[in-house]
């Protein structure tokens, strides 16, 4: 094996550990941030779905065919890909029908679609035995649902 080999293999293995230390560093961080947001000037809603999380997952598949090595915490998030694609695609569409409604109301129209925010706090004050099971039981859906994640 001549020098420029081992110190190509010495490069490679740098920015490798390089990225490694990167991804733990930003993964988490980035995977909390709300998906939705809303411009303020507009009022109009956007999928926050960070451009680093989606060329995370590009640059994973590129270690894993060309055999190297990847982050626990990278797999982690790869092995999500397919759910991560799926459900921000569909969380693009009714967004996008969502702004495209707010942008075509007439003046009439608004009142009765006007947002009524109401906090989890009341809800929970005012809910019923039947309420109580409904929830429980989609709880329950829920977190036998993530452990497939």
């Amino acid at each position: 094996m001549c020098i420029r080999d081992r110190s190509l293999q010495e490069y490679e293995r740098l920015k490798c550990e390089q990225w490694a230390r990167e991804v733990d560093a930003s993964v988490a961080a980035k995977l909390k941030q709300p998906l939705l947001q809303r411009r303020a000037q507009d009022n109009v809603l956007r999928v926050n779905f960070d451009g680093a999380l989606v060329r995370l997952l590009r640059e994973v598949k590129y270690f894993l065919q060309l055999g190297l090595e990847v982050p626990d915490t990278a797999m982690a998030i790869y092995k999500k890909a397919e759910v991560f694609r799926t459900q921000t695609g569909n969380l693009e569409l009714i967004v996008n029908k969502y702004n495209w409604t707010q942008a075509n109301l007439l003046d009439v129209e608004r009142p009765l679609v006007q947002q009524q925010s109401v906090s989890y706090t009341h809800l929970r004050a005012h809910e019923t035995p039947e309420h109580l099971v409904c929830r429980l039981l989609l709880e329950k859906k829920k977190d036998t649902t993530l452990q497939y994640f």
